[in-house]
């Protein structure tokens, strides 16, 4: 049997940039050329050499996506669509990527990783039909070295004999048709849903920050940008806040929504433009983390002519420190591991369920406290006149994570 460790240790796409009516590899889908789409998402599944292959009469294809700085693979050029000219370019066993077929990347990666079972070629499917893309080997190039690369792809994808994977539920849609290119644009966006996020912001925000992504997608406007915007529309509502009062408060709270709502936006444009960064990383954390802090403190401050105030001030005032001290401890952690996304850190209580008071309590509080149920909640408190006596919650929240967070680092 044939496993996945003979395409080791390189891994070669080769990415199909041919001319197809209604899908020219240079079209715009998303904010990015279909050509580069194919070979940035190979690149992404862990292709370390792709060949990129063009008609000689249309350099532009392949000068346009090697200039991309997106691109860390090596990339060779053949200018040429005769499979006879592939076979000195390919001598590894490959997947077979097209600019005129966007999909899931998983596919990519299934094919990478497949038992092919001596097979020379593996052919995705849905409900019998190919996908589109393909894994061979160049045995099978040396078979069909007379032919022309799209003769191979229609004659391999043809066959019903050849060895099948089946893709199951993952997407894919040919995109030389314009209701295939509205398919493809729906599913990219669709993809950047996460199983980690909140019920709102599953059912209420992440709707609407797809809904605004699609239509600054193809703008010059950066995740960067967004999460700049986003941090001052959290440092405008903490200012707000921070006057007291009903309506300051609620305009506060009515802001830092929309700061919850918009830092969805970020990750989706990076996401679906390939403009992931360590640097965007850290933006995107330390930016959430600092309006929240701002939060916080305006929260506090707004909350010193009230009655109780002079118990809210001190209270807030620890719930703020407990904060700045949790994400100490989990940044030292972070930068430890190379990276500034959060998730990368894994939580005990993510993987089994809770035991004890103590633990279903620290579950309950980080789930509270999770941005997207809190803020709406600090909206709906805000409304009914109570939010800056919410500080004593917040406060609790913050130093049992901190405790948790301490916990953790001592045990590793």
């Amino acid at each position: 049997m044939e496993s996945h460790e003979d395409f080791s240790p390189i891994v070669l796409g080769v990415a199909l940039a041919l001319p197809v009516v209604g899908a020219e590899p240079l079209d715009v889908l998303a904010g990015v050329s279909l050509a580069l789409r194919t070979v940035l998402t190979l690149q992404k599944e862990g292709c370390t050499r792709i060949v990129l292959v063009v008609p000689e009469e249309r350099p532009e294809i392949g000068i346009a996506v090697v200039r991309d700085p997106r691109l860390h693979v090596e990339i060779e050029l053949v200018p040429s669509t005769r499979v006879s000219e592939l076979l000195e370019a390919v001598t590894e066993p490959f997947v077979l990527g097209r600019h005129d077929v966007v999909l899931d990347p998983g596919i990519y990666k299934a094919l990478r990783v497949a038992d092919r079972g001596g097979a020379e070629v593996l052919v995705p499917r849905r409900d019998g039909e190919a996908v589109g893309v393909f894994a061979g080997t160049p045995k099978l190039l040396e078979a069909h070295a007379a032919r022309s690369l799209p003769e191979l792809l229609d004659l391999v994808l043809k066959d019903s004999a050849s060895a099948t994977l089946d893709v199951g539920a993952r997407w894919s849609s040919r995109v030389n048709t314009e209701e295939g290119r509205k398919r493809a644009f729906f599913e990219l966006f669709e993809a950047c849903r996460k199983p980690v996020d909140g019920l709102v912001a599953r059912h209420i925000n992440r709707h609407i920050s797809i809904f605004i992504s699609k239509r600054i997608v193809h703008t010059p406007l950066t995740p960067n940008m967004m999460s700049a915007f986003t941090f001052l529309l959290g440092l405008a509502g903490a200012y707000s806040v921070s006057l007291g009062g009903y309506y300051p408060v609620v305009l506060g709270a009515f802001l830092f929504q929309w700061n919850s709502i918009l830092d969805g936006v970020d990750g989706e444009l990076a996401r679906v433009r390939f403009q992931h960064s360590k640097l965007g990383q850290w933006i995107d954390t330390a930016s959430d983390d600092l309006s929240n802090i701002a939060f916080y403190i305006g929260l506090t401050v707004g909350a010193r002519g009230l009655p109780y105030g002079e118990y809210l001030v001190p209270i807030g005032i620890v719930g703020t420190i407990a904060f700045v001290l949790q994400m100490i401890v989990l940044y030292v952690e972070l930068i430890q591991k190379g990276t500034g996304d959060l998730y990368a850190i894994d939580w005990d209580f993510d993987k089994a369920a809770p035991e004890g008071f103590a633990q279903k309590l620290l579950v309950f509080f980080r789930f509270a406290l999770k941005k997207d149920f809190a803020i709406l909640f600090f909206l709906v408190m805000a409304l009914f006149g109570v939010l800056p006596y919410m500080l004593p919650i917040i406060a609790g929240g913050a130093i049992g994570t901190l405790i948790a967070a301490v916990k953790r680092k001592l045990a590793q």
